[in-house]
């Protein structure tokens, strides 16, 4: 990380959570922060993390994604849940930091110039 940068610190709410392993190996593990029914019931959309150079950011959920890893990079952030949520889930929240205090918008309108609809060819019917 470079120095020019500013963090801002953001509370999020991970899907899943690192924990210590008890097995004395020194490792950890990953465990479920939310239950299945809970991420299918909130009121906002998932974010991801993004670690890119010496940015690191919240941006909209990619539309496909591979793999179990990416569940780690996974987050609700905290301010666009609603207050009942907000008090329900403070004790699973954390702080992280990343240097834009926003979450960045991929899908929007103008993501239509950079992914524009691709042109169907009908065909004539023959009379």
């Amino acid at each position: 990380m470079t120095e020019n940068n500013k963090f801002y610190s953001m509370r999020v709410i991970p899907l899943v959570i690192e924990k210590e392993s008890g097995d004395n190996r020194n490792s950890s593990i990953y465990v479920d922060n939310l239950l299945n029914e809970e991420i299918n019931n909130m009121s906002s959309e998932q974010r991801m993390l993004w670690h890119i150079g010496d940015q690191i950011y919240l941006a909209e959920k990619p539309l496909t994604y591979r793999g179990n890893e990416i569940r780690k990079k996974l987050y609700y952030v905290f301010d666009e849940l609603t207050s009942e949520e907000q008090e329900k889930y403070f004790d699973r929240s954390i702080i992280i930091n990343v240097t834009k205090d926003h979450v960045v918008t991929v899908y929007d309108e103008d993501s239509k110039r950079f992914f524009p609809k691709k042109k169907i060819k009908k065909k004539e019917e023959k009379k």
